[in-house]
């Protein structure tokens, strides 16, 4: 809403279905404030629902940048330590975990 773009987002993809190895955060935040239903957050005081149409087709037309990591699964383990260097360090269980389970985020 501000113009601020938003950081790439990095997937994998396993089969027909893709796992999301970074950017869930600000990817349910964009869902959260679009469900018309879930009126939790708002922007400068804003909330989906008095936002005019103009406001809300320029948020759904924004344009993600993501980036799809398919490979075989010692390569999207690469990527997913590559792009979790910063910030908290994992655990080789958690990249295995991440590995085995994924981290996908349904039905937005």
């Amino acid at each position: 809403m501000k113009g601020f773009p938003l950081n790439v987002m990095y997937w994998s993809k396993a089969g027909d279905q893709y796992e999301m190895m970074d950017g869930q955060q600000r990817t349910i935040s964009v869902c959260r404030y679009v469900a018309e239903s879930e009126q939790t957050f708002s922007v400068d005081f804003r909330y989906w629902f008095n936002l005019q149409e103009d406001e809300r087709a320029r948020i759904l037309d924004y344009p993600l940048d993501i980036y799809v990591c398919d490979g075989t699964p010692s390569a999207i383990l690469a990527w997913f330590r590559v792009i979790n260097i910063a910030g908290l360090k994992l655990t080789e269980q958690e990249l295995r975990k991440h590995l085995i389970y994924g981290s996908l985020v349904d039905g937005c």
